[in-house]
């Protein structure tokens, strides 16, 4: 049986997405994504807000998602196309819903590629960051040394664990929880911004948004054409072999290239209708993170500190004791700004007035902060509420 978002289609016997739960079942991949949100609450917000049910059958269906549900959704490499049968693994042929790597990103997010331990103590960042010479995963250990006053300080370090096989790793020194914690403190200062500069670019955004409504339309009517124009292709393939004027091998590659087509174009426009609705949570999502996300790490407890990291980037390497962060794109391009300014207007803290001064040069910044956006922004962390379990 087809796992929820698809259905078994009895015509052609395959897999195909269900046009009701596909992307609704997506959304929710895409809520797991973005790092604020965690299984429980995702399931609340759908049944609560979506008034999601499960598909009607026989015996079964029409009831709310169900906790255990979410997580086989989250655990089910179906959704990256992959298919187990016969104790054998391939690459189905159905249509993917996430990527290998969203796939990979949302097992971190909640914890299965993590190795169970029965370690009493728990360290923030290991599991996640990798040597920058030979990719092992980075370790922790804990010191104690005791004072002279009887006091006992503990001292925690991170080192690279060293197995890989036929392979002798240099990075044998420590960094000490504190230089790495500098560290990160020292990355999310720079994509930092202040409440005021947040407000106005929103509304900025908001306006600009309007204006491409227009043009994200003729994007949506062209590529619908163009969906139709593919499916019309289709019909008069079938109509050429019935009638005997195209042989089996020339029917069978005209179709697996015109499937192809139309597959691609089906999703080049989910994906704009995706963008439309999700612009504006997005870019409230990357404000609250930069704006909040100091404040949160310095205060936070090792979870929270572990979420924030996760939510700033992708490839966390650490190398000659530095550590390396491939900032997610929302953040690279605050960074960047705040870099090239002499002085950084996004985090500086200046009146009212010399704000509404910068709105010119944020409408003129506008192409770079909204087109070149990623489809699917990962893991900002707002300050409300976003970080708890």
């Amino acid at each position: 049986m087809a796992p929820l978002g698809y259905k078994n289609c009895p015509v052609s016997r395959n897999i195909i997405p269900d046009e009701k739960y596909f992307p609704l079942i997506r959304k929710m991949w895409d809520l797991m994504l973005t790092g604020t949100y965690t299984p429980p609450k995702i399931v609340k917000l759908a049944n609560e807000e979506w008034g999601f049910r499960t598909p009607v059958r026989k015996k079964t269906g029409g009831t709310p998602l169900s906790r255990s549900s979410i997580y086989k959704i989250f655990g089910n490499e179906f959704y990256k196309g992959t298919i187990h049968w016969g104790g054998r693994t391939c690459e189905g042929i159905h249509e993917k819903m996430v990527t290998p790597a969203e796939f990979e990103r949302v097992q971190e997010l909640i914890g299965k590629r993590e190795k169970p331990s029965e370690r009493k103590r728990e360290f923030a960042y290991t599991g996640i960051i990798r040597c920058g010479e030979c990719g092992c995963l980075i370790t922790a250990q804990e010191k104690k040394k005791k004072l002279k006053n009887g006091k006992i300080n503990l001292h925690r370090y991170y080192h690279c664990t060293g197995k890989r096989k036929y392979y002798q790793c240099s990075q044998k020194k420590c960094v000490r929880v504190q230089n790495l914690e500098k560290q990160i403190e020292e990355k999310l200062s720079t994509i930092s911004i202040i409440p005021e500069f947040r407000d106005f670019a929103l509304e900025i955004l908001k306006e600009k948004h309007k204006e491409e409504v227009q043009d994200r339309n003729v994007i949506e009517d062209n590529l619908t054409a163009s969906i139709k124009d593919t499916e019309k292709k289709l019909d008069n393939l079938i109509e050429m072999r019935m009638k005997e004027l195209l042989t089996d091998g020339e029917f069978t590659d005209r179709k697996a290239s015109l499937s192809t087509e139309l597959k691609d174009l089906k999703q080049k426009r989910t994906q704009t209708e995706q963008r439309a609705k999700n612009w504006r949570g997005t870019a409230e999502q990357v404000f609250n993170f930069a704006m909040y996300a100091s404040e949160n790490f310095q205060n936070g407890d090792f979870k929270k500190k572990k979420e924030i990291l996760l939510s700033l980037g992708q490839n966390l390497e650490l190398k000659d004791q530095k550590l390396t962060v491939g900032l997610n794109k929302w953040f690279q391009i605050i960074r960047d700004e705040n870099e090239k300014s002499e002085v950084p207007f996004i985090r500086s803290e200046r009146s009212k007035s010399c704000l509404n001064g910068m709105k010119q040069d944020l409408e003129d910044k506008h192409l770079r902060w909204y087109r070149r956006r990623d489809s699917n922004p990962r893991h900002p962390v707002p300050k409300t509420g976003a970080l708890s379990s």
